[in-house]
Protein backbone atom coordinates (compact mmCIF):
# COMPACT_ATOMS: atom_id res chain seq x y z
CA UNK A 1 0.00 0.00 0.00
CA UNK A 2 1.65 3.04 -0.87
CA UNK A 3 0.52 7.00 -0.80
CA UNK A 4 3.72 8.43 -1.89
CA UNK A 5 2.17 11.50 -3.36
CA UNK A 6 1.65 13.40 0.15
CA UNK A 7 4.22 16.01 0.38
CA UNK A 8 5.70 14.21 3.49
CA UNK A 9 7.79 12.02 1.29
CA UNK A 10 10.88 13.78 -0.20
CA UNK A 11 12.59 12.44 -3.14
CA UNK A 12 15.08 9.95 -1.72
CA UNK A 13 11.85 8.48 0.64
CA UNK A 14 10.31 7.67 -2.56
CA UNK A 15 13.13 6.47 -4.65
CA UNK A 16 14.57 4.19 -1.46
CA UNK A 17 10.73 3.14 -1.71
CA UNK A 18 10.68 2.08 -4.77
CA UNK A 19 14.13 0.95 -5.03
CA UNK A 20 13.55 -1.77 -2.09
CA UNK A 21 10.02 -2.55 -3.24
CA UNK A 22 11.38 -4.23 -6.93
CA UNK A 23 14.15 -5.51 -4.83
CA UNK A 24 12.09 -7.64 -2.99
CA UNK A 25 9.55 -8.60 -5.69
CA UNK A 26 12.80 -9.44 -7.72
CA UNK A 27 13.93 -11.70 -4.24
CA UNK A 28 11.05 -13.53 -3.86
CA UNK A 29 10.09 -15.10 -6.84
CA UNK A 30 7.40 -17.78 -4.96
CA UNK A 31 5.38 -14.89 -3.33
CA UNK A 32 2.67 -12.92 -4.57
CA UNK A 33 2.72 -9.47 -4.44
CA UNK A 34 0.18 -6.80 -4.44
CA UNK A 35 0.51 -3.11 -5.01
CA UNK A 36 -2.74 -0.82 -4.22
CA UNK A 37 -2.00 3.01 -4.43
CA UNK A 38 -3.97 5.19 -2.51
CA UNK A 39 -6.66 6.18 -4.66
CA UNK A 40 -5.79 10.16 -5.19
CA UNK A 41 -1.98 8.96 -6.18
CA UNK A 42 -0.67 7.61 -9.76
CA UNK A 43 2.20 6.55 -8.07
CA UNK A 44 1.00 3.18 -8.20
CA UNK A 45 0.72 3.38 -11.81
CA UNK A 46 4.18 4.37 -12.26
CA UNK A 47 5.60 1.41 -10.09
CA UNK A 48 3.68 -0.52 -12.29
CA UNK A 49 4.91 0.26 -15.39
CA UNK A 50 8.52 -0.77 -13.33
CA UNK A 51 7.01 -4.12 -12.62
CA UNK A 52 4.48 -5.02 -15.18
CA UNK A 53 5.31 -8.31 -16.85
CA UNK A 54 6.40 -9.57 -13.50
CA UNK A 55 4.64 -12.86 -12.65
CA UNK A 56 4.32 -11.95 -9.03
CA UNK A 57 3.03 -9.11 -8.45
CA UNK A 58 0.07 -7.59 -9.42
CA UNK A 59 -1.35 -4.32 -9.66
CA UNK A 60 -4.80 -3.69 -7.88
CA UNK A 61 -7.30 -1.98 -10.12
CA UNK A 62 -5.46 -2.99 -13.35
CA UNK A 63 -8.37 -5.00 -14.27
CA UNK A 64 -11.76 -3.66 -14.17
CA UNK A 65 -13.69 -6.76 -12.85
CA UNK A 66 -10.92 -8.68 -10.93
CA UNK A 67 -9.64 -9.54 -7.61
CA UNK A 68 -7.54 -6.40 -8.55
CA UNK A 69 -10.75 -3.95 -8.12
CA UNK A 70 -11.39 -5.18 -4.45
CA UNK A 71 -11.25 -2.66 -1.85
CA UNK A 72 -9.06 -2.30 1.03
CA UNK A 73 -10.72 -4.75 3.50
CA UNK A 74 -10.83 -7.40 0.90
CA UNK A 75 -7.30 -7.17 0.04
CA UNK A 76 -6.05 -6.90 3.71
CA UNK A 77 -8.77 -10.22 4.42
CA UNK A 78 -6.65 -12.06 1.58
CA UNK A 79 -2.96 -11.28 2.09
CA UNK A 80 -0.73 -12.87 4.64
CA UNK A 81 1.15 -9.69 5.54
CA UNK A 82 0.97 -5.63 4.84
CA UNK A 83 4.24 -3.72 4.06
CA UNK A 84 2.63 0.50 3.97
CA UNK A 85 3.77 3.60 3.87
CA UNK A 86 2.79 5.51 6.81
CA UNK A 87 -1.00 6.01 6.67
CA UNK A 88 -4.25 4.02 8.07
CA UNK A 89 -3.93 0.93 6.09
CA UNK A 90 -1.10 -0.01 9.00
CA UNK A 91 -3.93 0.50 11.89
CA UNK A 92 -6.22 -1.58 9.25
CA UNK A 93 -4.40 -4.21 9.11
CA UNK A 94 -3.76 -4.91 12.60
CA UNK A 95 -7.46 -4.75 12.86
CA UNK A 96 -7.47 -7.35 10.47
CA UNK A 97 -4.41 -9.29 12.18
CA UNK A 98 -2.20 -9.17 10.00
CA UNK A 99 1.67 -8.95 10.56
CA UNK A 100 2.26 -4.94 9.63
CA UNK A 101 5.51 -3.55 8.36
CA UNK A 102 6.00 0.26 7.37
CA UNK A 103 8.59 1.87 5.72
CA UNK A 104 10.13 4.71 7.60
CA UNK A 105 13.62 5.25 6.37
CA UNK A 106 14.58 8.62 7.54
CA UNK A 107 11.03 9.46 9.15
CA UNK A 108 10.55 9.33 12.38
CA UNK A 109 8.04 7.07 12.96
CA UNK A 110 7.35 6.77 16.75
CA UNK A 111 3.51 6.87 16.36
CA UNK A 112 4.06 3.44 14.80
CA UNK A 113 5.92 1.75 16.91
CA UNK A 114 5.97 -1.40 17.75
CA UNK A 115 5.01 -2.12 14.48
CA UNK A 116 8.17 -2.96 12.28
CA UNK A 117 9.29 0.06 10.61
CA UNK A 118 11.46 -0.54 7.80
CA UNK A 119 14.71 1.82 6.79
CA UNK A 120 16.50 -0.19 4.37
CA UNK A 121 15.93 -3.97 1.58
CA UNK A 122 17.45 -5.85 4.51
CA UNK A 123 14.70 -4.79 6.48
CA UNK A 124 11.99 -5.78 3.82
CA UNK A 125 13.73 -9.06 3.78
CA UNK A 126 13.30 -9.48 7.51
CA UNK A 127 10.03 -8.87 7.93
CA UNK A 128 9.00 -11.41 4.76
CA UNK A 129 11.37 -13.56 6.20
CA UNK A 130 9.66 -14.16 9.08
CA UNK A 131 6.32 -12.69 8.90
CA UNK A 132 4.48 -15.59 9.87
CA UNK A 133 6.15 -15.31 13.47
CA UNK A 134 3.63 -14.99 16.28
CA UNK A 135 6.07 -11.71 17.44
CA UNK A 136 4.38 -9.68 14.19
CA UNK A 137 1.31 -10.11 15.12
CA UNK A 138 2.04 -9.44 18.95
CA UNK A 139 2.94 -5.87 17.76
CA UNK A 140 0.42 -5.65 15.50
CA UNK A 141 -2.15 -5.75 18.79
CA UNK A 142 0.22 -3.49 21.02
CA UNK A 143 0.12 -0.93 18.15
CA UNK A 144 -4.12 -1.38 18.25
CA UNK A 145 -4.03 -1.64 21.66
CA UNK A 146 -1.58 2.00 22.49
CA UNK A 147 -3.56 3.53 19.39
CA UNK A 148 -7.41 2.48 19.98
CA UNK A 149 -9.66 2.79 23.29
CA UNK A 150 -11.78 -0.49 22.20
CA UNK A 151 -15.13 -0.86 20.59
CA UNK A 152 -16.50 -2.02 23.83
CA UNK A 153 -14.39 -0.07 26.51
CA UNK A 154 -16.68 2.52 28.00
CA UNK A 155 -14.55 2.50 31.24
CA UNK A 156 -11.50 2.94 29.37
CA UNK A 157 -12.92 5.77 27.45
CA UNK A 158 -14.00 7.69 30.87
CA UNK A 159 -10.31 6.57 31.90
CA UNK A 160 -8.93 8.43 29.12
CA UNK A 161 -10.93 11.66 29.45
CA UNK A 162 -10.28 11.68 32.71
CA UNK A 163 -6.62 11.18 32.80
CA UNK A 164 -6.16 13.09 29.19
CA UNK A 165 -4.06 10.31 28.76
CA UNK A 166 -5.36 8.86 25.33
Amino acid sequence: FENLHWSRYDSAYRRAFEQDLFATVSKYPEIDFILKGHPSSDWAKKLWRELEGTANAQLVGAKPGTLETAPTPALLDAVDAVITTPSTVAMDAAFMNRPVAVAAYDLDLSFYEPLVLLRSADDWSSFIDRARAPEYLERAEQFLSAHTVGLAQAARVFECVDNLSC
